[in-house]
């Protein structure tokens, strides 16, 4: 699964199937017992720890931008998004203070929250 979703470009409707399949083994196709929200919570706050496809389908995306932005990482990868990024500055889009109304003059499309695969 992090093969898969670090590498590959996931949708907001394939993760809900997968969430749902999940969901579906753990209660044998009947109707949910416990809420969603107390499925993956932690043991300390009374939760079972389930896997949030959601959210790790987010930590992984997360983990790429901070590779990007450090110098420490020196991958070739990386050249690939400078070139891509540069016309809007390259790291500074991630390490910039715009605000969330200025971001949209950047016109970059996120097919992920429209749904598009």
């Amino acid at each position: 699964m992090v093969y898969i979703m670090s590498s590959l470009r996931t949708c907001f409707k394939s993760l809900k199937e997968i969430n749902d399949l999940f969901f579906k083994y753990l209660w044998d196709g009947k109707r949910d017992k416990i809420k969603w929200s107390e499925m993956i919570a932690d043991y300390g706050d009374g939760g079972k720890k389930m896997l949030d496809i959601m959210a790790f389908n987010k930590s992984l995306k997360i983990v790429w931008i901070v590779k990007y932005i450090s110098n420490d990482c020196k991958s070739k990868w990386k050249t690939f998004w400078d070139f891509y990024l540069s016309k809007w500055g390259g790291k500074c889009v991630f390490l910039g203070n715009s605000r969330k109304k200025d971001a949209s003059k950047y016109d970059i499309k996120d097919s992920v929250s429209r749904g598009i695969c």
